[in-house]
């Protein structure tokens, strides 16, 4: 499982509710359908106001388990914006 951690204002960047040119959040799309598992910082969604509803399909909320436990796996290798 590859995570991919959306931190600061990238929570803003996959928001539904961008509506910015091209649409940022297609890019986490394909990494889900390989079933990377995609996250949200959950303390950054609370900053900038984006609800789980504003998350894309397939990303979920980062809570201390979630985030720790994926970013920490052994082997894991982490992309983040």
């Amino acid at each position: 499982d590859q995570p991919f951690f959306l931190n600061d204002k990238a929570v803003l960047w996959v928001a539904k509710s961008n509506a910015e040119g091209v649409k940022p959040r297609d890019t986490v799309a394909e990494p889900i359908k390989g079933g990377a598992t995609v996250i949200g910082c959950g303390h950054c969604m609370e900053h900038y106001g984006v609800s789980d509803a504003d998350l894309p399909g397939g990303v979920k909320t980062g809570s201390v388990d979630l985030t720790f436990g994926k970013l920490s796996a052994p082997g894991s290798r982490t992309m983040t914006w």
